[in-house]
Parts: structure tokens; sequence; C-alpha cells
């Protein structure tokens, strides 16, 4: 969502095997027009498109498998849909590490460090102006952090990240050179079910911040090693 309308993006598979971003945007008459904007020798997945309605392109974050990195995998990345072959890299892909969400409304995202003296802290990407800025300082590994504008805050951002992957910690911007930690919140009594997915949070239309997740009963892949999980709110 930008200035242009909506547009969806989503993986296909390229001429030489890899995995790419697609575009596809309705025409007139009904039909999609679809163009590949990604290339290369190596996969790009996982893609998240902004959702910024004033502004005038989209930005795709997300992962690649290039090997590259000083871990030895790919990088978190983004890219402007306009300029597709520009691609900024931001922090090494790392397990227990990874995770990015976009503010919604805005052109700014939020990920983990992975390497390096901030590594396990938040950071802030500007992905219009390529400004960057680490929110936190405090102890252990913030795992996909997720912002928006909190009532309850003055309206102000605030962030989640899931800590030790079984709470929730909130912070929230005092105007200091880091955010600050309000409340740690660990899953309720009321369920066994102890790991957290996809918090995720919004504004109800009463205006009360909430966060809806998953608890499940193992830290691993719901795919693969999860066998029971629960939705909360």
């Amino acid at each position: 969502l930008d200035t242009l309308g909506t547009a969806i993006y989503f993986n296909g598979i390229a001429a030489n095997g890899t995995l790419q971003f697609f575009e596809a945007e309705e025409e007139t008459n009904g039909s999609f027009r679809v163009r590949q904007l990604s290339e290369g020798g190596f996969d790009r997945v996982n893609q998240l498109p902004s959702q910024n309605p004033s502004a005038l392109t989209t930005y795709l974050v997300y992962a690649t498998r290039d090997g590259s990195s000083p871990l030895g995998g790919g990088w978190i990345s983004y890219l402007d849909v306009d300029n597709p072959g520009e691609e900024v890299q931001v922090t090494p892909v790392r397990p227990g590490f990874a995770g990015f969400r976009w503010i919604r409304g805005t052109s700014q995202f939020l990920t983990t460090i992975a390497d390096g003296p901030n590594q396990g802290q938040v950071l802030l990407v500007n992905a219009e102006t390529h400004e960057q800025r680490v929110l936190t300082n405090d102890p252990g590994i913030k795992f996909d952090p997720y912002g928006w504008f909190a009532p309850e805050f003055g309206g102000n951002l605030a962030f989640h990240a899931t800590t030790d992957l079984t709470d929730l910690t909130i912070y929230r911007d005092t105007g200091g050179e880091f955010f600050e930690p309000v409340a740690t919140l660990p899953p309720p009594a009321a369920t066994d079910l102890r790991y957290v997915q996809s918090a995720e949070p919004f504004v109800s239309k009463g205006g009360r911040s909430l966060i809806s997740l998953t608890l499940k009963d193992d830290p691993g892949s719901v795919y693969s090693d999860v066998s029971d999980s629960q939705i909360w709110i």
C-alpha cells in the first residue's frame, strides 16, 4: 500500500530455479499485471511489504540465502520496489535472532541485531532515508520485535519483543537514547503452554492496545516440533 494504490508481492521460481520476488498489480479491467522484481543466483524469501499510504513507493524487507554474511548465512535486507536492484543489507540472518516487522503506516521496520557489540538488541530502520537507530541496551535477545503507536503512551511509538522464547517485554519511547522496558508478560497461569510465537499488536476501536499471539508446547517449528498450540489475546 502506497500513494499509487495496492499491490501483491509474492515468491516465485525464476528461470534459474531460485526463489525471487514478483509483483502483481490489478489493472482497470480486473486482470493482473505481473512482473519479476528481483534476480540473481540465490533465494530471497519471507518478504514483507511496507504499508504506508503516504509513501511514494513500497519497500520489501526479507531474508536472503546467499551465504555471504559473517555468520555464514544470508542477510536481512530491504529494497525499494521501484529500484529492486539496489539491495540494502542490515544484519545477518541468525536462528533465534531473526524477525522483522514494519511499523504500520510508516516506511520503518524493526529487527534484531545478530552480531557485533549490539547483538540481541532492537534496531529501527528507516527504509526511505536508510537511517538506523539502536533502541535497546538491556540484557537478553529481543526476538521478533513489533512496533505500534500506543494510545496508552500518548500515541507514541512502542514495541514488544519476545525474550527467552517465553515472555513478551513491552518497550516505550520516553525521549531518551534508548526505549524503556515497562512490562514483561509471561504466559498466563491458565495455560501450560509456555512458548510464544507470532505476537502481533493492534489497537482496538475503543483505543486500547492489544496483542494477539500463539502459545505452543515447544520452542521449535509449528510444522514439525509443536504438538499443541493456542491463540491468545
